[in-house]
């Protein structure tokens, strides 16, 4: 004969609804925990990067200014050194005057080939020189990359 089904006692009945009612609080917990931990990574990525492209711009700007330090000594330099070749040549013929214009002379035309005949030579050679120091500094950045991970 079949045994009747026994119905299950309230108390079984609760405890199910709270051990329930617990894991989806632990779900809802842990959930909440990961969706914090991933936003305080993001924050802390986010960050990071931000420091890096600091950093990447300073060394940048430090190279910019290097370079420009640099172009003012060597204009310095070469400016002197057109006034003491303009005095030689006036030296040697006699009149002050004709060194200073055979000089500016030479200047003036150099400048006019430079310009109106080979713009796109000037600008390539200048574009070569850009992006041969960018990936100069790319390469540092990458070796001090790989090194740090290491």
């Amino acid at each position: 004969m079949p045994q009747p089904k026994k119905q299950p006692s309230q108390s079984s009945n609760a405890t199910e609804r709270t051990h329930t009612q617990s894991s989806k609080k632990h779900v809802s917990d842990l959930i909440e925990d990961t969706i914090s931990g991933t936003y305080s990574d993001l924050i802390d990525i986010l960050s990071a990067k931000i420091e890096i492209a600091k950093l990447e711009v300073s060394e940048q700007l430090a190279d910019i200014i290097a370079n420009v330090v640099i172009l003012i000594i060597l204009l310095s330099g070469a400016l002197y050194l057109s006034v003491s070749i303009a005095i030689f040549i006036g030296d040697l013929t006699g009149y002050p005057w004709l060194g200073y214009l055979i000089i500016s002379g030479s200047i003036f035309t150099l400048v006019f080939i430079l310009t109106k005949l080979k713009p796109d030579w000037l600008k390539s050679k200048i574009q070569t020189f850009i992006l041969s120091s960018q990936t100069k500094y790319s390469r540092s950045l990458l070796e001090k990359h790989d090194s740090e991970k290491a």
